[in-house]
């Protein structure tokens, strides 16, 4: 958790003003996936107990889903809005 705050807080500042230049826009992305990592560690966590529980089909199905949604929405979404729509 102190990480994604650090990291979160910290984005925008780099010593030498990249948020000033070409690098401005990593910023809001980065953003985004120190956040997407926080969501992905919590998921981890409730797929490990699934496992422990005898309930790993239920994690299976659920991948899969991901995944087919994660691919279609990418197709959609990232040639029109960029590495935005990546990084969500």
């Amino acid at each position: 958790m102190a990480l994604v705050i650090g990291v979160f807080t910290l984005a925008p500042w780099d010593g030498g003003g990249f948020s000033r230049n070409a690098f401005g826009p990593s910023v809001a992305v980065l953003r985004v996936l120190i956040l997407a990592a926080l969501f992905s560690y919590m998921g981890h966590l409730v797929g490990f107990n699934a496992d422990l529980a005898g309930r790993s089909e239920t994690n299976a199905d659920g991948g899969a889903v991901g995944l087919v949604s994660n691919l279609v929405l990418n197709l959609i979404f990232i040639p029109r809005y960029g590495m935005m729509a990546g990084a969500w």
